[in-house]
């Protein structure tokens, strides 16, 4: 890469291009043989690519920054920007409080949105009201984005009423603003907000977008609000979503399974243009929740013929559809074949739904060792279960011995908990 008199639009070009730390490095070493390391164009790219790329190194753009004598507000955002969706999110908070003391820097919206980002990743309440005060005192507290981003934060922060709070006191929205709030209902499980700021929405005369849809759509689904659920599928069709976006196919699909709808659910599923792992989880659930095993086995082989592969929800999906309609031998069999051919480990949830199985086809000192020999022997929810099927097959012995354990167990996280 050496060459002679190489120009400043010669490195920035190569810049351009580059597309791993390895190669900046071998441009940067080239910019500093030729004195044009510190050109602003040209540390401010060195700075952004470190800083803001998948491939970028955070260690080296703070080396990179280290030599900026008087740092601009891009400069910031570049730092900013890196550690808000890192590790370390929090470490964006510091540098911006460090920006104070830089003479040619002053935060800007962008600065705000992702200081935001930031405490919405590190779960800081505090440093969100921190924020909060700054976008007051440096005058965007009009900026739709930065108060959609504040809104977000305080949502993810847990503080509903702050983000409902912001909503409101924010002098325009966009359907971007819209969506979040909705957003931050349902994340909170609370789906009829969720469902009443949609009126909202309606009462103004705003359309739907895509999210919108999606949202809208999970919380028909935990409400059982079949109806508005068809009436935003008929919107979804006459406005083309469901072509185009395989979030809303699969939102369509879980809101008829959960709403017992299997006849739709399924028509959705087999209309898809394109499915993910999303889309026939949501399908095997349906199929598992109302005890059509036979046909969730049929569907699970068809998702494998389709080369999707199987996860921890597909497998918890298929046992609860094998429990449900008592074929124990077959749920056995793809709980074995889960870890053995799939390499996809159990969790408590498995074992749980094994157990439920087992207990339900009145097989119970199987279910005991099930029990044992998993490692989630010390979990309450397990022998629950097992002893709830003692008392329907009226086995006392194993119904005394889940007893036992519950007892066991209930003691041992009492005195955890103390």
């Amino acid at each position: 890469m050496y060459q002679r008199n190489i120009s400043e639009e010669a490195i920035l070009t190569l810049l351009q291009g580059c597309n791993s730390m390895c190669r900046l490095r071998k441009i940067h070493a080239q910019a500093v043989i030729h004195g044009l390391d510190l050109r602003p164009s040209v540390a401010g790219k060195l700075l952004c690519f470190c800083a803001t790329s998948a491939a970028g190194d955070l260690s080296y753009a703070v080396h990179l920054f280290s030599r900026f004598s008087s740092p601009l507000t891009s400069h910031w955002n570049y730092l900013i920007r890196g550690f808000s969706v890192s590790p370390s999110p929090t470490f964006s908070i510091s540098l911006y409080n460090y920006m104070f003391y830089s003479p040619l820097a002053r935060p800007d919206a962008a600065t705000f949105s992702f200081l935001l980002k930031a405490c919405s990743k590190a779960v800081a309440a505090g440093k969100c009201r921190e924020v909060h005060g700054s976008i007051f005192r440096f005058g965007f507290p009009s900026n739709v984005i930065v108060c959609t981003n504040l809104s977000r934060a305080y949502a993810d922060n847990g503080s509903v009423e702050d983000a409902r709070k912001v909503f409101d006191e924010m002098p325009e929205r966009d359907i971007v603003s819209w969506n979040s709030i909705i957003a931050c209902y349902c994340k909170a499980g609370l789906h009829i907000e969720a469902l009443k700021v949609f009126e909202e929405m309606r009462a103004k005369g705003l359309g739907l977008d895509e999210f919108t849809v999606v949202v809208l759509l999970s919380s028909c689904a935990h409400l059982g609000a079949l109806e508005l659920g068809v009436w935003v599928h008929r919107f979804s069709q006459e406005n083309g979503f469901l072509g185009r976006n395989v979030l809303v196919g699969n939102a369509l699909v879980d809101m008829y399974a959960k709403c017992g709808s299997l006849e739709q659910a399924r028509q959705v599923f087999d209309r898809m243009i394109k499915r993910d792992a999303f889309s026939w989880n949501s399908m095997l659930f349906g199929l598992g929740i109302h005890g059509h095993g036979k046909e969730a086995i049929l569907l699970f082989r068809q998702m494998l013929l389709s080369g999707v592969k199987p996860n921890l929800v597909s497998f918890l999906g298929l046992l609860m559809a094998c429990s449900h309609q008592g074929l124990a031998e077959e749920g056995l069999e793809f709980f074995h074949l889960m870890s053995s051919k799939f390499h996809v480990k159990p969790d408590a949830k498995h074992y749980c739904c094994v157990v439920d199985m087992l207990g339900r086809a009145g097989r119970l000192e199987r279910a005991l060792e099930c029990i044992k020999s998993s490692p989630f022997v010390g979990d309450p929810v397990l022998w629950r279960a097992l002893l709830s099927a003692c008392k329907i097959h009226k086995n006392i012995e194993i119904g005394e011995i889940s007893l036992g354990h519950l007892i066991e167990t209930s003691a041992y996280n009492a005195d955890s908990a103390g």
